[in-house]
């Protein structure tokens, strides 16, 4: 929730005082923890956006990893997913999930 977000409040954490410890202050930004396939065909589908996936994701408040974002336009070129016109963009990215399925590569 947004509950810490947007005012100060208290929060509660049920867990061991060694764990608390262990754990970051913060989680990373789900930018630079998952992949990017999507993203990457989302920002090819927007009209009137110019500029690279790398370049935009640079202009994000906290950018993924530049070699992330090159795996994943190398993914999607090698599913094919990236030579449709950018008109095309949300059926090649119901197309890279098929293919994805096929072999086995769900997301956790």
């Amino acid at each position: 929730g947004r509950a810490g977000r947007v005012s100060p409040g208290v929060a509660v954490l049920l867990a061991t005082q060694r764990r608390a410890d262990a754990s970051p202050a913060h989680q990373a930004p789900e930018v630079q923890r998952t992949s990017l396939e999507q993203l990457v065909l989302r920002i090819r589908g927007l009209r009137g956006l110019e500029g690279s996936a790398g370049g935009i994701c640079r202009r994000l408040l906290e950018p993924p990893p530049d070699s992330a974002v090159a795996r994943a336009v190398s993914d999607l070129r090698a599913l094919g997913a990236l030579e449709a016109a950018p008109a095309r963009a949300p059926l090649a990215a119901v197309e890279w999930s098929a293919k994805r399925r096929r072999r086995g590569d769900e997301d956790d």
